[in-house]
């Protein structure tokens, strides 16, 4: 009996230390929008902000909490993409490099068509200070997704997504 009490005590200060910790913490900042093409016409780029789905209809298509930085080298022939969001209190980090398809004087292009279900492409525009990412569903689907019993590409649907000010995001 002694124990029970000992632990009810050990794990009600824990509770209240952890409410503490919680309601002290300092909030996220997601980054502002930083489009920086003066450094195009040598071969490099960068922009950072946060990702916003253009054509989200209702709250849960809209995207999660984070801050997005992509980097391109020219002479590399490579643009890597770097977030950090925030999801039900974890912090998730991921760093994706992808082959340039395309760099000329107004703009970049590059893809990725890993997805089972989608392609997605990014456009960096020079003249629009815009870096937008088109995700479009793959047709026709390959067979293996359309076999698998878990159909991972049911009520999946085209996204239009916009590089922008974090605050603007999610005001």
């Amino acid at each position: 009996m002694l124990v029970l009490i000992g632990w009810c005590a050990v794990m009600a200060l824990y509770l209240a230390t952890y409410t503490q910790f919680e309601h002290n913490a300092v909030p996220v900042m997601v980054a502002s929008m930083d489009f920086s093409p003066e450094s195009w016409d040598q071969g490099y780029f960068h922009a950072k902000g946060t990702m916003e789905n253009t054509n989200a209809e209702e709250e849960g298509d809209r995207m999660v909490l984070g801050s997005t930085d992509v980097s391109c080298d020219r002479g590399a022939k490579t643009c890597n993409v770097a977030t950090a969001d925030v999801f039900d209190r974890f912090l998730n980090l991921d760093v994706t490099p992808y082959d340039i398809d395309s760099w000329d004087n107004r703009f970049i292009t590059f893809h990725s068509d890993a997805s089972i279900c989608a392609i997605s492409t990014w456009t960096i525009d020079r003249t629009g200070k815009t870096v937008s990412l088109a995700v479009k569903k793959k047709s026709p689907i390959p067979d293996y997704a359309l076999k698998s019993p878990l159909h991972p590409c049911n009520g999946k649907i085209d996204k239009n997504v916009t590089l922008t000010g974090g605050f603007e995001a999610y005001e």
